[in-house]
């Protein structure tokens, strides 16, 4: 006979496995990549009772219509970064359900880490000397071929996502891309092809490629959008319908970017979303688009 067993360590709680469901979207975590203009904060802003660190100090040149969704501020200093970090994070914890925010955002992850963490460090671990040399943190203890000031910067913006998350707070990190050209063999011939990779460095990349639940990039495609037709009316009550001038438009998408299994896009928890998402450029990419996409592919989870 089974039983449920009782956790000895306060805090944690033990579930039985077909027991567990996949979380509400403003618990799940996001890491959304993509060039200058392609709409990262856009879509970031459309976010409903989100907390928006914009680093960047973007927000304010989003239409209004999307600004009212979010809660924002842009720290100065690592200190201040981390006191709003902590604040969000206990306030969670003791008003659970009833605190506003429900999910925090992240815009960018890059300027984060270049704009406060590394300047931060860089003046707490380095001399005069070191910087009067153009050296800072990320050449901290770089001798032996590897970087500790590297792993110091990692671990200081990671941490902060796994404190949101321990507090159950959702999360959507933003980043930029930055194009990388680089040489290919090709039919015997050398061609030089441009490719793209996340401005953050591989430890931060790969500290959210294991915390994401889905990783997308941002972008732009021309759709094709059918035009209304006309009715003529003819003689002896006849009509004559012409179909409408097809025109093609450009739209702003989301692209999941995950192994693919047919149509679909396969999350390690088996919820799938569409590879592609058209989402509006203001205000509505996350509901209605998002959230719909995401309710049904629970309904296909559980039905």
């Amino acid at each position: 006979m089974s039983r449920t067993l009782v956790s000895p360590v306060a805090g944690v709680v033990f579930n039985r496995g077909h027991e567990l469901k996949a979380g509400p979207l403003h618990k799940t975590r996001w890491a959304v990549f993509g060039g200058v203009g392609s709409g990262k904060t856009s879509f970031g802003c459309s976010i409903p009772d989100a907390f928006y660190f914009d680093y960047e100090g973007k927000v304010e040149y989003v239409p209004q219509r999307a600004q009212k969704f979010v809660t924002c501020c842009t720290p100065t200093t690592l200190e201040e970064n981390d006191k709003v970090a902590d604040w969000l994070c206990s306030e969670k914890r003791r008003l659970k359900d009833d605190f506003p925010i429900k999910i925090v955002v992240i815009d960018t992850m890059d300027e984060l880490l270049h704009g406060l963490v590394i300047p931060d460090l860089t003046k707490a671990l380095m001399d005069d000397d070191d910087r009067k040399l153009g050296r800072d943190v990320t050449d901290y203890g770089s001798g032996g071929g590897g970087s500790k000031g590297w792993s110091m910067c990692t671990n200081r913006c990671l941490s902060m996502l796994s404190k949101f998350r321990s507090a159950g707070l959702g999360w959507v990190v933003l980043g930029h891309l930055r194009e990388q050209k680089k040489t290919i063999r090709e039919n015997g011939n050398t061609v030089e092809i441009t490719g793209y990779r996340p401005a953050v460095n591989p430890g931060i990349y790969g500290g959210l490629y294991r915390q994401k639940v889905f990783l997308c990039h941002t972008g732009w495609t021309d759709v094709s959008v059918k035009g209304e037709p006309r009715i003529i009316k003819a003689k002896e009550d006849k009509t004559i319908i012409i179909p409408g001038k097809a025109t093609v438009e450009r739209k702003a998408i989301l692209s999941i970017r995950n192994s693919s299994s047919g149509d679909d896009v396969q999350i390690g928890s088996n919820v799938s979303l569409p590879p592609m998402l058209v989402v509006p450029e203001v205000g509505d990419a996350w509901n209605p688009v998002i959230s719909k996409a995401y309710t049904e592919a629970l309904e296909k989870l559980n039905p």
